[in-house]
């Protein structure tokens, strides 16, 4: 059962209950800190405060305050901003790297059609010349008959 109020379904991201309430998905998971604070950075992303983080979590304010102070310590990072700021950017340079990518990706398809297409081309004027000879030479034939 969701303990809070508002969850209606799991984020894809934390696996948690935000309800209807969650903003943009920011899709990072910092190595170097725990799953519990990965958690609080990304419910923090998504806008909450310290007592909806709390709620959600089923765990006090007080808790939550100390997890930051601890991600805080961790990232160098001295306010929630700061935090929330670094994992949006970190966030958003991801989806940029994998957009290039693809890109990338379609660029190469494209290439390999173009060549295709080419090849096509050239067969298929290669099949015209040779279907033109040969009407010229039943042409002849038929003519010398």
């Amino acid at each position: 059962m969701p303990r809070s109020k508002y969850a209606i379904h799991k984020c894809p991201i934390c696996k948690h209950p935000h309800g209807g309430r969650c903003g943009p998905q920011i899709e990072v998971y910092d190595s170097e800190l725990g799953y519990r604070e990965n958690q609080l950075i990304h419910l923090l992303c998504e806008g909450y405060t310290n007592q909806a983080i709390g709620d959600d979590l089923g765990i006090h304010i007080e808790t939550v305050k100390r997890t930051f102070q601890t991600i805080f310590d961790k990232c160098g990072l001295d306010n929630r901003l700061k935090v929330a700021l670094r994992y949006v950017r970190l966030a958003s340079d991801k989806k940029i790297l994998q957009l290039e990518t693809e890109l990338q990706q379609e660029r190469e398809i494209n290439l390999r059609l173009k060549c295709l297409l080419e090849r096509e081309t050239k067969v298929s004027n290669s099949l015209l010349k040779t279907n033109k000879k040969i009407i010229k030479c039943e042409t002849k034939e038929l003519r010398r008959q």
